[in-house]
């Protein structure tokens, strides 16, 4: 699921089947008071954020890259702990991708959701 024109629909089955097990897989399901939403895992978030993590043997991070650009491995924790904040899901009935408007970083949560919506 890369980023490669933001304003394009999906259309392909496949990979919008790829997507709805990725979401299923990796979110949680939350049902109440007529509200029906999947959160979003974090395997998914990073998917979306087109975030790729390669990891040493200890855990700690041997290399990072958003967008296909390199970043440096505090940046990319940092970045980690960012996303770690943000709450994406999607909302059933208007099957629609939101997130919570208290995270630190607005841009990329947004490109985010812009991506994910691609998908519906």
């Amino acid at each position: 699921m890369k980023q490669n024109n933001i304003d394009q629909k999906i259309t392909d089955p496949k990979e919008k089947q790829r997507f709805a097990q990725l979401l299923t897989s990796t979110g949680t399901r939350w049902q109440k008071n007529g509200m029906d939403r999947y959160y979003l895992g974090a395997i998914m978030l990073r998917e979306l954020a087109d975030f790729d993590l390669e990891y040493y043997k200890t855990g700690a991070i041997s290399s990072a890259k958003l967008a296909g650009e390199q970043m440096s491995n505090n940046g990319a924790r940092k970045l980690q702990g960012q996303m770690d904040e943000m709450k994406f899901y999607l909302d059933m009935k208007t099957r629609e991708i939101k997130w919570n408007t208290n995270c630190e970083n607005q841009e990329l949560a947004e490109k985010m959701a812009a991506n994910a919506n691609r998908y519906f």
